[in-house]
């Protein structure tokens, strides 16, 4: 990961670590029980054997020098191994009755080896990636991985500052503005209640947050890069959004959303996008989906296979669309294609709204309620919203950075959007609408703190200017 990410600091490099190790070993596994093989110790043996023995080959083909982190790798495997041994003997998970079901799936996948038939079904309300995780707990004799979603909730705290220190450090803020500037978005996320809710909450709503939010950063950072560098970033996206993808029911629905913002964007160059990988992930969740369809009967309230053959041809939908971005006059007459995408999203919602109009008000004013005070987001969306408008008169906000916010604003309208398929919106924090609401809130935040750094460099430079003349 060093070796990939050689332009990155620490704090975007050792969570980015942990989220690669992890989804590469997962889709390891689910290709094993997609070819309805049994999923066991030694299986997972296996594979964490031949993972590590894999990326030594490669660096070493590469004539990469190991010597240089192996120090740093010593380390921070001495780290692992006693937070891992501190937070496993001191369990401070908050179950609810929908991470009481998740345990029961993931212990029977871990006993089983394979989903039973009685499991089967119950696949049509849960996305498949936290309950493989869980399922490794089980298998190495863990009730569960009740470790799991604090250190997944660090290491998005970790890739949001890393992140926000190295833009500061690219504009040239001084080292004092850049941690306050930094800590201050910290502090942001630490002083929002459900945010920090998610580090002890059992449930699929932080690591859908976690990898999207990622997924959007390792794309962005790919802009700043020369072409050499961007292949590594590509690789590392796709599998973040592939993760994000098998997270939750509806997450193949907003990865194609994102996936179209991202390759269309023209802000890439033309050889940024690797198509035959971004192709390869799409098929990852394709086949999914497809023995998802195998397995659940007629499915449940959330997912049914009607619905499953949607998504699949949503996504099939895309697969070409990214080896045409590639021809550079296409780009040029459709790169308002993001703008299009947010305009026809917003249309069908209103289609929906005018047709059930009291069910489409009852969950907006479900969802207005739960962002102002009912959702235990505090006021962190009104703090959002201002900044927004206050950094806008400030012309802070560089249009290079606006896919942090118009792609969550579109996931926003396209979640408001499927409550039409379900029971209405209903107020409170444990509302499925509330918690899918998080996977918009790191991408805007991220964005805010970064349009505020460019203000102030830009208020600073201007500064500058005057003192001069004078």
């Amino acid at each position: 990961m060093f070796h990939l990410l050689r332009s990155e600091n620490f704090g975007i490099v050792i969570p980015l670590s942990f989220f690669s190790g992890l989804s590469l070993s997962i889709l390891v596994f689910l290709t094993v029980l997609i070819f309805d093989f049994m999923l066991n110790m030694s299986v997972v043996l296996t594979v964490y054997t031949f993972l590590p023995v894999i990326s030594i080959g490669y660096l070493i083909k590469k004539k990469y020098s190991l010597k240089k982190y192996s120090m740093t790798f010593f380390v921070m495997s001495i780290f692992a191994i006693v937070a891992s041994h501190l937070l496993l003997k001191n369990n401070s998970t908050i179950l609810s009755y929908d991470s009481y079901k998740l345990v029961v799936i993931a212990r029977s996948l871990g006993f089983n080896g394979w989903f039973i038939p009685d499991i089967q079904v119950t696949l049509a309300s849960w996305g498949i990636s936290l309950v493989l995780i869980h399922a490794l707990g089980v298998i190495f004799g863990l009730e569960y991985f009740s470790a799991f979603q604090f250190v997944l909730f660090m290491g998005t705290l970790s890739i949001f500052c890393g992140g926000l220190y190295a833009v500061y450090k690219q504009i040239d803020l001084s080292i004092k503005q850049n941690l306050t500037l930094m800590l201050l978005g910290l502090l942001f996320l630490l002083s929002t209640y459900f945010v920090v809710f998610q580090a002890f909450y059992l449930h699929n709503a932080l690591i859908s947050a976690c990898f999207l939010f990622t997924f959007l950063y390792l794309f962005w950072r790919c802009n700043s890069l020369i072409a050499n560098q961007q292949n590594s970033y590509i690789f590392l996206a796709m599998l973040m959004w592939t993760l994000f993808c098998l997270s939750r029911l509806e997450a193949p629905l907003f990865g194609s959303i994102l996936l179209l913002f991202v390759i269309w964007d023209r802000s890439f160059k033309n050889n940024l996008v690797i198509p035959n990988g971004i192709v390869a992930a799409i098929l990852m969740v394709v086949i999914w989906q497809i023995k998802l369809i195998t397995m659940i009967g007629g499915g449940s309230d959330i997912s049914s296979p009607t619905r499953i053959y949607l998504l699949v041809a949503a996504l099939l939908a895309i697969s070409p669309l990214v080896f045409f971005q590639k021809q550079l006059f296409i780009r040029k007459t459709v790169t308002i294609i993001p703008y299009l995408v947010f305009g026809m999203i917003l249309l069908v919602l209103s289609v929906l709204f005018l047709s059930k109009a009291k069910h489409m008000a009852q969950s907006a004013v479900a969802l207005y309620a739960n962002i102002i005070n009912l959702g235990n987001w505090g006021g962190s969306w009104l703090v959002l919203l201002l900044s927004i408008i206050f950094l806008y008169f400030l012309k802070g906000i560089r249009k290079f950075d606006i896919i942090f916010l118009i792609a969550p604003l579109t996931i926003f309208i396209t979640i408001f959007s499927l409550s039409y398929l379900r029971n209405p919106y209903r107020t409170g924090w444990g509302d499925s609408g509330n918690r899918l609401i998080l996977n918009t809130f790191f991408p805007i935040a991220f964005f805010v703190f970064l349009s505020l750094g460019r203000s102030l460099k830009l208020t600073l430079n201007k500064n500058c200017q005057q003192d001069k003349r004078i």
